[in-house]
This record gives C-alpha cells, structure tokens and sequence, in this order.
C-alpha cells in the first residue's frame, strides 16, 4: 500500500493506547451520525494517501467501501490503517454515507485488527500475484487483495472482486471455494479450490463439467 511522508507525520497525532496491543482505534462518535449503521468484517484492500483525495479501501462479500482522510473519518483513523498490511481482516463499525451498485463511501467509527476473522488468510496469501492458465498461457489472471484481473493476450477481459468462502450454491457442499462478484445483476461464477499453493491452483467451475483447470505461476 502507498503511503506519503507527509500523512506519516500525522502518527504523531494519534494517541499511543489507540494504536498499541491488538490495534484498535475508537473515536467515539455514535454510530448513525452520518448515514446508516455498519458493523461486520471486512479485509482492507489498499490506502492511497497521494491522491487529490486520500483513501482507503475494504472489501466486505462482493462490496467495497470506501473512506475518505477527513471526509467525514478522522485523518488518524486513516493513518493508523495505513500502517497495516493488504488482507488485514478488521471488526468495522462505519455509517454508510452513499450507495453504488456495488460500492459504498462509509465514515468509520471505529475498528479492530482481528486475524481470526480470515478462515482464509493461508490461502488468500498463496493467490496472490500473477498467475496462468497451464494448458493456454495466454490466459492469465492477476490477483491483488480481492481484487482480480483476467486477461488474453494481454487485453484486459474482466474484472471482479474475490471472496473466499467454505462453500457456495450448487457446490454440493465442496469447498472451499472462490466466488467472482463480477456485477450485481448476474449471479457470482464460483470455483471449487481443489489445491491452493504458492505455485499451482487447481480449481473447477461449479455448473460446468467437471474439468479441472490448473493454473501455474508464468
């Protein structure tokens, strides 16, 4: 994630029990100030402090949230999640400020650094990067956070926003597996993870028939 020297200094600001043992920042404002009540588990995607506009983003199911430095969440709030790294699983409590189709601009109250919460975390991990599809290299997908990009030939096909879970519709109860919120007018794409490491996935689609594509490292 990209941060700015400029915003580090803000560290200084925050007090010292805000961000020491388990990570945990609190500003005390009652949730519903400024939208509708959030509270759930999310994964932090990245922080951009050298925007016009600095941000961070967490991917909760198929939805990103975005919160902006200052507008309205504290500076402090931002700083202190900027120091963590990309797949940390937070307790979020937020409001939620405005709605897209599949995003939202949120105000954080607060939030609380919790490995447990990615039954994941392992296999997220291994999927990072770029990977290929071993039978057609052509094919190739990039995964970054929860965020995945596919191409051929080098041309962009599509994009899509990964959530990992034990199982999904139609599995049969296989998992885990991994859900493709690609819009939210169609229902997800889901793969059946059969093998997960550093350097090879081999994963099937669920409704199709039966093959396995293994993808490797190019």
């Amino acid at each position: 994630m990209k941060r700015s020297t400029l915003f580090s200094a803000v560290a200084g600001l925050v007090p010292m029990a805000a961000v020491a043992g388990n990570m945990m920042v609190d500003t005390g404002e009652e949730m519903g100030t400024h939208g509708d009540p959030y509270e759930g588990a999310v994964l932090l995607q990245e922080c951009i402090f050298e925007a016009e506009e600095p941000y961070c983003s967490f991917i909760a199911g198929g939805a990103t949230f975005y919160a902006t430095w200052e507008a309205p969440t504290p500076g402090y709030v931002l700083e202190a999640i900027g120091t963590l790294y990309q797949n940390a699983p937070l307790m979020l409590r937020a409001d939620i400020i405005s709605l897209g189709d599949v995003s939202a601009d949120i105000a954080i109250h607060s939030f609380e650094l919790d490995p447990d919460l990615d039954w994941f975390a392992e296999t997220r991990g291994f999927l990072q990067g770029q990977w290929m599809l071993a039978a057609n290299p052509k094919y190739q997908s990039h995964v970054d956070g929860s965020n995945v990009t596919e191409y051929a030939d080098g041309q962009v096909q599509s994009e899509y926003v990964m959530e990992l879970a034990h199982t999904c519709n139609g599995a049969n109860e296989q998992g885990p597996v991994l859900i493709a919120w690609a819009n939210p007018w169609d229902d997800p794409a889901c793969l059946i993870l059969d093998t997960v490491t550093p350097e090879q996935i081999r994963a099937r689609l669920v409704g199709g028939d039966g093959a396995q594509a293994i993808y490797i490292r190019p």
